[in-house]
């Protein structure tokens, strides 16, 4: 899979494409109204981008474990490693990122066959919260 960026160093308006190949891409909404979560980030396009190299697959994702995304924003990093192999995965952030998150993961379930991904609500300064979230379903 291969990383394709849309001309910022990181994306506020419009679609932000993960590739896997021609025909498979993962399409996330980015829209800078929504405040932070409404970006990708540079940090989160280069931990994608990371998950799916053919080296971070086999260092990160070749158990295919269970993953939590913590500050998810758009889902970038999650979204990837679900791509690249994942077992599961939980897409957290706060409450009003939420709604975009299961969207995003909804709109790619194409993309993400073989990986169980979720959209949760999650505060970190919040014990009660995290570990309700961690706790296995």
């Amino acid at each position: 899979m291969r990383l394709l960026r849309t001309g910022e160093a990181f994306q506020t308006h419009g679609m932000y494409s993960l590739s896997a190949d021609s025909s498979d891409s993962i399409e996330i909404d980015c829209d800078g109204g929504r405040g932070l979560a409404g970006h990708v980030w540079g940090a989160g396009a280069a931990l994608a981008a990371l998950l799916l190299s053919p080296e971070g697959r086999r260092r990160f994702l070749a158990d295919r474990p269970d993953v939590v995304e913590l500050g998810s924003g758009t889902g970038v990093a999650g979204l990837a490693a679900a791509a690249a192999g994942a077992s599961s995965v939980l897409l957290t952030d706060l409450p009003p990122a939420v709604p975009a998150l299961a969207a995003t993961a909804a709109r790619n379930a194409h993309v993400l066959e073989g990986c169980h991904v979720a959209a949760a609500p999650l505060a970190w300064a919040d014990a009660s919260e995290v570990a309700h979230a961690l706790a296995p379903s």
